[in-house]
């Protein structure tokens, strides 16, 4: 994988209306962005850029109102959820683009998919986080179909709404709130898969924090 693509895709993404993540594959250095549409859902679709530069091949998909989080697997194969269309239910919606298809094809989770669930591969299974009651729950995905396998407690988070696997870890956006309403973030790093209270407060602040994401030293 190209780590230069990181600031590919930043640029992309400000060339993208209402995108809200990205991924990379590491096979081919396709970047995926996935965008949310307007508030009636209206423009969202999963934009493939070949090798992170050109313009995009997108994808649509009938269930899925509007896009969030992304993730290719170690074999190409992209995952993407987003909020249900209209008369497909409450629960978001997980869908696959597997490697070399032409369009995005229906992935059933077991127990289905929490609000705001942001996707990781943690290079065997699909990671997908839940933020109330925080954990992170890790599915094997084989034709068509998420099957749950376990889960990663995130004891001391209140609201863990995105998250990064760095080997044995997990890094955590938190947000939470001391004096009723005031509310602070932070960053939280726990042991993964086994998870419980975090091992390391990486930064607490009352500053917004939207999400985390991690580069490789230079050599």
């Amino acid at each position: 994988m190209d780590w230069r693509l990181a600031g590919v895709a930043l640029g992309q993404v400000v060339d993208l209306e209402h995108g809200n993540a990205c991924a990379v594959d590491r096979h081919s250095g396709d970047l995926a962005v996935t965008t949310a549409g307007d508030t009636n859902g209206n423009g969202a679709n999963v934009a493939i850029f070949h090798k992170a530069t050109g313009t995009p091949k997108t994808y649509t998909y009938a269930k899925i109102e509007g896009f969030t989080s992304c993730v290719y697997d170690n074999d190409g194969n992209l995952f993407v959820d987003g909020t249900p269309a209209r008369g497909y239910g409450y629960d978001y919606e997980l869908a696959e683009l597997p490697r070399r298809a032409e369009s995005l094809q229906s992935v059933n989770v077991q127990d289905g998919l929490a609000w705001n669930a942001p996707l990781q591969w943690d290079g065997q299974y699909l990671a997908i986080g839940q933020d109330v009651l925080p954990k992170i729950l890790r599915y094997s995905v084989r034709s068509g179909y998420a099957t749950y396998v376990g889960s990663t407690p995130l004891s001391d988070a209140y609201d863990a709404f995105q998250f990064v696997i760095a080997g044995k870890k997990a890094i955590v956006v938190n947000t939470y709130y001391v004096y009723f309403y005031v509310e602070r973030w932070n960053v939280l790093v726990y042991d993964y898969p086994a998870g419980g209270d975090s091992t390391l407060n990486m930064l607490d602040t009352g500053t917004p924090v939207g999400g985390i994401a991690l580069s490789r030293r230079p050599k």
